[in-house]
């Protein structure tokens, strides 16, 4: 599995292990995304409670063009929205490659769950 970069990887697995809820697919994709960029965790992390984000809440001090990307993308794959289209994401001069690979990444677990993250969970 695709991850930004090692503490991408810590912070996702944490949050993942650390909940002893079943969580949606949705959920666990908009985790992922909001857990790859620092100042994103930072401004999201109390606003996520054990299978609920409120991305009301989520308010960054500063959105940059790839952070703000990455926010509107989580919210729609929690949400079921369409702020972002298909051919946004692909647009290479709109999205640089490594935002690319998170978010074909978040699709893929959005998709598959827990499967696809390799993480391995046993729920009462």
């Amino acid at each position: 599995m695709y991850y930004k970069n090692k503490t991408h990887q810590r912070i996702f697995e944490e949050q993942v292990n650390g909940n002893p809820c079943k969580c949606p697919n949705e959920y666990l994709a908009a985790l992922y995304l909001l857990t790859a960029d620092r100042d994103l965790w930072r401004a999201a992390k109390y606003e996520i409670e054990r299978k609920v984000i409120d991305f009301s809440k989520i308010r960054p001090k500063e959105y940059t063009t790839n952070n703000y990307t990455v926010f509107i993308v989580a919210k729609d794959i929690y949400h079921g929205e369409t702020h972002i289209t298909l051919k946004d994401i692909c647009d290479r001069y709109l999205v640089p490659d490594q935002l690319f690979e998170l978010f074909v990444t978040a699709i893929h677990i959005c998709r598959l769950g827990y499967t696809y993250t390799g993480i391995e969970k046993v729920f009462n």
